[in-house]
């Protein structure tokens, strides 16, 4: 169960990046990599700066898991829920959405 929580964790703040990204109308490409796409923003998600090392980490659910030789523990499950909820809350707020 912790997989799937972590894979839905990193899809969250894949989507709220990009979706960000949209509404700059900045083009992306596919791609599961978080650093990449918060690179896209061009500084305009500073506040993200700070949570490169976990968004690197977190990058990792969005494939390796469907995987067997990549599991998430809780641990890791609730991190990943941790950083999708402040990439969500981040975008949220540029957005001007409540």
């Amino acid at each position: 169960m912790w997989d799937a929580v972590a894979f839905h964790a990193q899809q969250c703040a894949e989507k709220y990046l990009k979706a960000f990204l949209e509404e700059q109308g900045v083009p992306f490409t596919k791609s599961h990599n978080l650093l990449k796409t918060l690179d896209l923003s061009q500084g305009l998600l500073a506040e993200l700066d700070g949570s490169r090392t976990q968004l690197t980490h977190l990058s990792v659910f969005g494939i390796a898991v469907r995987y067997p030789s990549v599991q998430a523990d809780q641990e890791a499950a609730e991190q990943a829920v941790r950083i999708a909820g402040q990439v969500r809350n981040v975008v949220r707020a540029k957005l001007g959405l409540p």
